[in-house]
């Protein structure tokens, strides 16, 4: 069973999943990452958590595949949809 401060990252893309490590290094939630929905399927199964962090887009699937799987749990956990974006020096989105 993950600890109550844990929050689930799902996303195909391991360059995102990394800088969001980087991010939660400092916090005092504990960040375990996980590249597709049917791994976060099987790890939500034992592990509740509080929020889970999705890509709009996964390997397997999309975020609306991992909200049915969020409104299976209870209690459902927070389900915060985002892709990250990079700023270059000169302030430019990419």
């Amino acid at each position: 069973m993950a600890p109550d401060n844990t929050i689930l990252a799902v996303s195909g893309n391991h360059e995102e999943l990394e800088q969001l490590q980087r991010l939660f290094t400092e916090s005092s939630w504990t960040l375990q990452v996980l590249g597709t929905l049917a791994e976060a399927k099987r790890w939500l199964r034992q592990n509740p958590v509080p929020v889970v962090l999705c890509a709009p887009q996964l390997p397997d699937g999309d975020w609306k595949g991992m909200l049915r799987v969020t409104e299976q749990i209870d209690p459902s956990p927070n389900l915060v949809v985002a892709r990250a974006t990079q700023t270059t020096s000169s302030g430019q989105r990419c």
